[in-house]
């Protein structure tokens, strides 16, 4: 039961750390010493500076069912403004994380707490992800009105792909990636798996990219109590 566990909690926060890396293998330059991505019919990436995204989760263990819900805005490369919700029968809890450089702030009914480190760290692996994913065999299909390459992975690939420890995914697990042919980043990924632990349905999308209105600061709250400490010294 306990590794059933921690594979359900490495699952929650895997599928957006593998969108992170390969949006951020599209902004790496031509000086890097790994490869890029390079979308269908030789169309260049391109430079990603900001998104939107937003993730579902349903976890079922047979009783009761969880869902969670995250949505965020990214400024590449190091801030993100992200506001999650858990929901377990009639309980809910909701919590909001703002992240810049190496701090995070995070609060939920309770005032910013200043966590330290950042965890989009994640931005750290570059093309590598991407390098990886374009190695597969993908099929055209449109998303929403947009050209996309489709690409399914088995959990063995996906374990390759997000550097996950063996064995934190089910056999039975699929994964499905579609990047935009016109802009070489990926715009959504689906996620099922079912074994001893129950079963699990994920999609996140990414929307918005480079978008000019996307912008992460520090918490209100922080600014204020980091003036009034220097007004005090």
């Amino acid at each position: 039961m306990g590794t059933a566990r921690r594979r359900w909690q490495w699952l929650v926060g895997a599928p957006l750390a593998v969108a992170l890396t390969l949006l951020a293998a599209a902004c790496s330059g031509s000086d890097s010493d790994e490869p890029t991505v390079e979308p269908t019919a030789g169309v260049e990436a391109v430079e990603v500076t900001s998104f939107r995204y937003e993730l579902t989760i349903e976890l079922s263990d047979g009783s009761s069912p969880i869902r969670f819900e995250q949505s965020g805005e990214v400024v590449l490369p190091e801030r993100e403004h992200a506001s999650q919700s858990y929901e377990v029968a009639s309980l809910r809890q909701e919590s909001e994380r703002v992240a810049i450089g190496e701090r995070a702030w995070v609060r939920g009914d309770l005032p910013w707490v200043d966590l330290g480190a950042s965890p989009l760290g994640v931005l750290e692996k570059g093309g590598a992800a991407a390098a990886y994913l374009e190695g597969l065999a993908g099929s055209g299909e449109e998303l929403d009105g947009e050209a996309t390459t489709r690409y399914e992975l088995t959990a063995e690939q996906f374990v390759e792909l997000a550097g996950a420890p063996s064995g934190e995914l089910a056999p039975s697990t699929a994964v499905t990636i579609w990047v935009s042919d016109a802009l070489g980043v990926p715009v959504q990924m689906t996620m099922s798996a079912e074994d001893e632990a129950g079963t699990l349905a994920l999609t996140l999308r990414v929307t918005d990219l480079n978008a000019s209105d996307i912008a992460v600061e520090e918490p209100a709250a922080a600014q204020a109590s980091r003036t009034a400490d220097r007004a005090a010294r």
